[in-house]
């Protein structure tokens, strides 16, 4: 029979032994579950976009397209050009140099009292009437040459109000306001194209007219004709008598008693020759053209109807 001794010291081992081998697999099962694969993460897409086509945000505004220039890349065109400030009178100005030679294509919508075409109808006669007559801008001194084009886009900036006295102290409240005009035309005098001249007109200085179509439309016609004006114009892209494309000048117009308004302009004209212009409607088609051979939809005495 063992000693006490020797059994107690028995017991305590194989205790030991359990408890080591307890921890073992303990550790085991935390290492394995620890080295478990994860789940694959799931990825968002990302919007496609179209092939050999760089994102939207990288996209270069004054990049110029293939075939006709849109109205968007003539706008994006004179607003650099507004906005390009020359570091010193070493530099040459704004690049547009590209642009020259270019064919465009441009769509105009109509805007009351903001821009051509202009419209008039006679109820009695039933005779919707479309004209259309240049914008102009004559500057000051012999260096500021005329300025005539349809208007692209034209924009107002309102200021705070302030108080301010004319030389017979008589105060009145007067309002800042900025302009920013982007057309196409011409400076300098030169002919645009398509648009009515007088006989007297010469190579240095055109006297423009307004020209007009009137057809027969009933009043329900008419009104739906008036929905959605649209002036769509075609020409080419020419160099001005300075060497650029487009040509900018700034101007200011104080206040008065009867014009309340501090006036600071903005203005940029890009030099164009112009082949055909077309005013349409969504719910009548063409009502008038001008060039192209001189070919008209929508003749006088001729009754339109919406399609």
């Amino acid at each position: 029979m063992k000693p006490l001794t020797d059994v107690l010291l028995e017991d305590a081992v194989s205790k030991r032994r359990a408890q080591c081998l307890l921890t073992t697999v303990l550790v085991t099962f935390a290492l394995g579950a620890c080295t478990k694969p994860a789940a694959p993460v799931q990825e968002s897409a990302s919007p496609a976009s179209s092939p050999g086509e760089p994102p939207s945000a990288s996209r270069d505004p004054l990049a110029l397209p293939k075939g006709d220039l849109d109205s968007e890349t003539l706008t994006n065109y004179l607003h650099a050009a507004m906005d390009y400030h020359r570091p010193d009178e070493f530099d040459k100005g704004f690049n547009d140099a590209a642009l020259v030679g270019r064919r465009f294509k441009v769509s105009i919508p109509y805007e009351k009292g903001q821009r051509n075409p202009s419209y008039y109808y006679n109820a009695s006669k039933e005779e919707f009437s479309v004209s259309l007559y240049p914008d102009s801008s004559y500057g000051t001194g012999q260096d500021a040459p005329a300025m005539e084009y349809l208007t692209l886009a034209k924009e107002a900036s309102y200021g705070q109000p302030k108080l301010e006295a004319n030389a017979f102290s008589v105060t009145k409240e007067v309002t800042p306001v900025s302009y920013r005009v982007l057309g196409i035309g011409t400076v300098g005098g030169s002919y645009i194209g398509v648009l009515g001249k007088f006989p007297e007109s010469t190579k240095e200085l055109t006297v423009y007219r307004t020209i007009s179509k009137t057809i027969k439309l009933a009043p329900d016609a008419a009104r739906a004709a008036a929905q959605g004006l649209t002036m769509d114009v075609e020409g080419t892209i020419l160099k001005s008598s300075d060497g650029h494309a487009i040509y900018c000048r700034q101007s200011t117009r104080g206040a008065t008693l009867d014009h309340p308004y501090e006036e600071s302009w903005n203005q940029c004209v890009l030099s164009v020759k112009l082949s055909q212009i077309a005013v349409r409607s969504p719910g009548t088609g063409v009502l008038a053209q001008w060039g192209a051979g001189g070919k008209t939809e929508g003749k006088k005495n001729e009754r339109v109807t919406p399609s």
